[in-house]
């Protein structure tokens, strides 16, 4: 791809810089970031430092080569592997893009392509086709808008959340929380004598990011005033940062958590509960159940 270096000797410096969702944003929520400079400039980090990462070369091939010789009716991928979307593509099997969240990628595609298809040819590029392009041209295939998008795509979130992506087939999935196998607290069988609120920063972000982009101590001062008991699934190293554990606070490792950044897991495990905003709750103490909208 011109005026892309895809070398990836700097992908996780370049991943751990605080600014790089900054620059990276694929939301496409704020209008200063749904431009053609903008989205191609975030598009071009994207290809150059994290989907050749987690497709890399030679995992295409063994995907590639596994499909080949399985010949599957139909490929499931995640929306960030793109190596599920090059196999069936090469294969000629149906294949579907399975989301984890709100379809960022679905929806900054269709803005930046709008924006794109109004330049004249020599003054765009298209950095993801581009890559996906090369990948596909190793094979004997051919790019179309399916490899990033799939033939259709499974969405986990409810109707009313969804970001909008006109043209494209939604399938509804129930999103079913599964963190392997693990050992209940005894604390937990012990009855409740006020709600238990679960606050988290989720893992991902001090496993991929390596740092939170959120104030542990801002955080804990927030909720010192809450009549409830507050789960925070803090280290020991966000503890340093903190003065003091309020007594409202109770701090674990890990938990399915239910307060949290609006990350992936974050808020598709409640999702399939009673979370509290549906209840109403009545005099005698017992729930009424509202539907949701």
């Amino acid at each position: 791809m011109s005026g892309v270096d895809r070398r990836r000797d700097n992908s996780e410096e370049v991943a751990d810089d605080p600014d790089f969702l900054t620059h990276a944003d694929l939301s496409g929520l704020r209008p200063e970031r749904r431009t053609y400079d903008y989205l191609r400039k975030a598009f071009e980090l994207m290809t150059t430092h994290v989907y050749p990462t987690l497709s890399s070369a030679s995992t295409v091939a063994e995907l590639v080569g596994f499909a080949q010789r399985w010949k599957p009716d139909l490929v499931v991928w995640d929306t960030h592997m793109f190596a599920g979307a090059v196999a069936a593509t090469v294969t000629g099997a149906a294949h579907a893009r399975l989301l984890f969240g709100a379809d960022l990628l679905g929806h900054s595609r269709q803005l930046f392509r709008q924006e794109h298809d109004r330049l004249p040819a020599g003054e765009r590029s298209d950095p993801l086709a581009e890559w996906l392009g090369e990948v596909l041209d190793g094979y004997g295939g051919h790019f179309t808008e399916d490899v990033v998008t799939g033939h259709w795509t499974m969405d986990g979130l409810p109707a009313a959340m969804r970001l909008p992506v006109p043209g494209q087939h939604h399938v509804p999935v129930r999103f079913v929380p599964y963190n392997g196998p693990s050992v209940l607290p005894d604390w937990l069988a012990e009855p409740l004598e006020r709600p238990r609120v679960c606050l988290t920063l989720r893992s991902s972000g001090r496993e991929v990011l390596g740092a939170d982009r959120a104030s542990v101590t801002d955080l804990l001062e927030a909720v010192a005033d809450v009549d409830a008991e507050v789960v925070a699934t803090l280290s020991a190293a966000q503890l340093s940062e903190s003065r003091k554990v309020l007594d409202n606070v109770r701090v674990v490792d890990f938990v399915a958590g239910r307060s949290g950044p609006g990350g992936k897991g974050v808020p598709a495990t409640p999702r399939g509960r009673d979370p509290p905003w549906r209840r109403d709750r009545s005099s005698a103490g017992s729930h009424r159940v509202r539907a949701a909208p």
